[in-house]
């Protein structure tokens, strides 16, 4: 677009429609697209709910939100989107009950979409309302012009129909129904279009590279306590070698813990009385005088009916306390 006329909506097109798609390009607005995008039915109510939702918030952002602080915008943002949605699907719950339910909350969730908050930020409040709706209008197309084509190609692939009619397919492949297919229809749609850039509009394709920006951070040394502060210039060489040296010495130091005394087993009368690791039946009518108690149990069944009666006694008495 030359500065010398004014923005049009064929440069609108061009721009947030194609150069900087705002799913394909900007990768914003992509979880309904994933997740429940599967039909051409569902990818037709996203899109068409989506095209108010972004249009009137941004169109809003312009005329009002200028001058009100960022971290206001942004709850605006949702709950006009929010306001809108709503009334949405009360209207296609009245007429249409059945159309929604393929979408489920991805409905509702549109007046979240991140593609709303991003362009109202980026262009909404920082320009005239001729350009701002012209914007709105191309991203909802973009947006439209990518989720559309992919519900419809899903729904063929992974359940041979479209729109709800049964078509012939030699194979299905249902697993492009689940996210992750969608991930893949999604990387293809997007490859697609950027080799389509970089061939066409050579000199646009910068454009569409995801850049990633560092982020400093700035520490004043006024406010830094004495022990925090950073050592003077002629010090740091005295300090580094310091340093070096203590990490240079290395000190080894054994360690001796001693082993507690093991613990008597309780359950430790149980085990074959033999001891050897054998069962005899002998040793079930054995006698066991010499107990720790000094008491005479008899066989080991004796024993075991002896200790379940003092069992049943202690949770009797526990009981009345």
């Amino acid at each position: 677009m030359s500065s010398g006329r004014k923005y049009s909506f064929s440069d609108a097109l061009f721009s947030s429609t194609f150069i900087h798609n705002p799913v394909l390009i900007q990768a914003a607005g992509l979880c309904a697209i994933v997740a429940v995008a599967t039909t051409l039915k569902t990818a037709v109510l996203l899109a068409a709910a989506f095209f108010p939702v972004l249009i009137i918030t941004q169109v809003f952002a312009c005329l009002a939100l200028k001058k009100v602080p960022r971290w206001i915008r942004v709850a605006i943002y949702l709950l006009i989107g929010t306001a809108i949605i709503a009334g949405i699907i009360y209207a296609i719950d009245t007429f249409m009950p059945e159309i929604s339910l393929g979408a489920g909350i991805y409905l509702a969730l549109t007046a979240a979409n991140s593609i709303i908050a991003l362009h109202c930020e980026k262009l909404a409040v920082k320009t005239d309302l001729r350009h701002a709706f012209f914007d709105s209008v191309a991203t909802a197309l973009g947006y439209a012009a990518v989720i559309i084509p992919i519900g419809a190609l899903r729904e063929m692939i992974g359940s041979s129909t479209i729109w709800g009619a049964n078509i012939k397919i030699p194979m299905t492949y249902p697993a492009i129904l689940m996210p992750f297919g969608g991930f893949l229809v999604l990387a293809f749609f997007a490859a697609a279009l950027k080799a389509l850039i970089n061939k066409r509009f050579p000199e646009h394709s910068a454009e569409t590279e995801m850049k990633i920006k560092k982020t400093s951070v700035i520490v004043s040394k006024k406010n830094l306590p004495e022990d925090l502060a950073p050592a003077k210039a002629e010090e740091a060489p005295a300090e580094e070698e310091k340093e070096t040296a203590e990490a240079e010495e290395t000190v080894e130091v054994e360690e001796t813990v001693e082993a507690e005394d093991p613990k008597e087993d309780d359950l430790a009368h149980f085990e074959p009385l033999d001891g050897e690791g054998k069962f005899d039946l002998s040793d079930i009518f054995a006698k066991d005088d010499e107990d720790e108690d000094g008491k005479d149990y008899g066989s080991a069944f004796n024993r075991l009916f002896d200790e379940a009666k003092d069992f049943d006694s202690d949770e009797k008495k526990e009981g009345d306390k």
